[in-house]
């Protein structure tokens, strides 16, 4: 009886232990399996937020819309508070005081509207103008002084080197300028010969 007794005792402990040796099983597989689905989800999304990242940041290069040189990193300040900046530079003859411009130009304001371009109007011909006249603004003449022909500089031009404390069609009053301009043609004026203005004079 004793020994009966005892028999069941011990299948039962065996019962249990087994029992309690698959409880164990179960949960170690269970938990090898979380770790397994955590390590592959963060490796799923590591490339996510990577491309991410790169998405959001800007890029570093752009493709110039226009030929650049070693001097387009330079600006110059004229004494009157006027800038140019090299973008392209030209080929051709080199602007004078005496010589006339004949230029295409794009002018934006500082919030960056463009205001005016002389590619886009309703008749797209170049701007032709000569220093000594009131044909264009003190800041443009100075701007474009010893440009060459086939030349492109970026201007800034003070409110005071423009239209001042006066409103000019849709440029507010003490607008400060941004032009981009290309030198198109120099022309210098004729000179009359001494012997025609000694003939015109009656002579």
């Amino acid at each position: 009886m004793k020994t009966g007794l005892y028999g069941r005792f011990r299948v039962g402990g065996l019962c249990a232990g087994l029992l309690v040796a698959l409880v164990c099983c179960a949960m170690a597989q269970e938990t090898s399996a979380t770790q397994t689905a955590n390590s592959t989800s963060a490796s799923a999304t590591m490339p996510t937020l990577q491309a991410d990242s790169a998405a959001t940041t800007p890029a570093t290069t752009q493709a110039p819309a226009e030929p650049q040189s070693s001097e387009a990193a330079t600006s110059v300040t004229l004494p009157s508070g006027v800038i140019y900046q090299v973008i392209r530079p030209g080929q051709g003859r080199e602007a004078d005081t005496s010589s006339t411009r004949v230029i295409h130009y794009e002018l934006r304001l500082e919030n960056g509207e463009v205001v005016e371009n002389s590619r886009t109007k309703e008749f797209p011909v170049p701007f032709r103008f000569a220093p000594g006249t009131d044909q264009a603004i003190p800041g443009m003449i100075e701007g474009t002084n010893s440009m060459k022909i086939g030349e492109i500089r970026k201007l800034y031009v003070p409110a005071d080197q423009a239209y001042g404390d006066k409103v000019h069609g849709v440029i507010p009053a003490n607008a400060n300028l941004y032009f981009t301009v290309e030198m198109v043609d120099l022309t210098t004026p004729e000179t009359t010969a001494p012997s025609d203005a000694a003939h015109a004079a009656g002579m």
